[in-house]
C-alpha cells in the first residue's frame, strides 16, 4: 500500500523475526520502487542488510553514555567508501554504533 501511494513506510526491527532471504528481498523490493514520495524507514540489528544499502542512506547512531546524547551520521559521513562491505567494516568497528564491550 505505502509503495503504491507514495507514503512511507516505517518498519521496527526490521528483519528481526523473518529468514534473511526473505528480508532481501522485501528489502529489494522497497529499495527499486520508484514511486514519488514513497520512503522505507526502517531501524535493524540485522547487519547483512548493510550490504544492500547505498552509504548514503544509512545511519548510524553512537550513544555516549557518559554525557547522555548520541551522535547521528550516514556511513558516508563516516568514511565509508562505495565499494566497502558495510557489513564486515560495520562489525568490525569502523563506522561506530557497536556496543563497547569491556574483558574483565
Amino acid at each position: 500500500y505505502a509503495i503504491k501511494t507514495g507514503k512511507i513506510l516505517y518498519i521496527d526491527d526490521f528483519g528481526a523475526y523473518l529468514h534473511p532471504l526473505l528480508a532481501k528481498t522485501i528489502f529489494d523490493l522497497v529499495n527499486n520502487a520508484s514511486e514519488d514520495g514513497f520512503s522505507f524507514v526502517y531501524n535493524t540489528h540485522m547487519a547483512s542488510l548493510l550490504n544492500y544499502s547505498n552509504r548514503d542512506s544509512v545511519i548510524v547512531i553512537d550513544k555516549r553514555h557518559t554525557i547522555e546524547d548520541s551522535i547521528i551520521s550516514t556511513l558516508k559521513e563516516k568514511g565509508a567508501r562505495k565499494t566497502d562491505t558495510f557489513e564486515k567494516r560495520y562489525m568490525q568497528g569502523f563506522y561506530g554504533g557497536t556496543p563497547a564491550i569491556r574483558e574483565e
